[in-house]
């Protein structure tokens, strides 16, 4: 994906931002937010487990132990656009801005090529990618 598809994607998400947020849940925590998209199977609820340890663990202030977590999560789930998300968070944490700036890029590709709109995750992005972006220019 071009840097120039990032960023009208980017644009158009960030205009639908205020939209989103009246969909989402009131009182969504981040935990919340790493829930799996489809539900029912074995393998979703395994790395819905995952993703939310993961997010506990990033909270505590472990990123090794909650990028281990995302790793597995995303074994059992390779499409997961929550699971990119939460790992975007963690590299960002553990100060690798290029590696979060690429797993943004897979959220995005994810959302398009799903054709979804993640109101779970959306909200976050737009932070997250002001945050990269911060990191980026010092």
């Amino acid at each position: 994906m071009t840097h120039d598809k990032i960023a009208l994607i980017y644009m158009v998400f960030v205009a639908m931002l205020p939209a989103c947020a009246t969909l989402a849940p009131t009182g969504a925590s981040t935990a919340e937010s790493a829930r799996p998209v489809a539900g029912g199977s074995e393998g979703a609820s395994a790395a819905g487990s995952l993703r939310s340890a993961a997010v506990q663990q990033l909270e505590l202030g472990n990123p090794e132990m909650a990028s281990s977590q995302l790793e597995r999560s995303l074994r059992i789930e390779p499409d997961s656009i929550e699971g990119y998300f939460q790992l975007a968070r963690v590299r960002v944490a553990q100060g690798l801005v290029p590696e979060a700036r690429h797993l943004v890029s897979k959220v995005l590709s994810l959302i398009d090529s799903q054709r979804l709109v993640q109101r779970d995750v959306l909200p976050g992005l737009d932070g997250l990618l002001q945050r990269i972006t911060q990191l980026e220019q010092q």
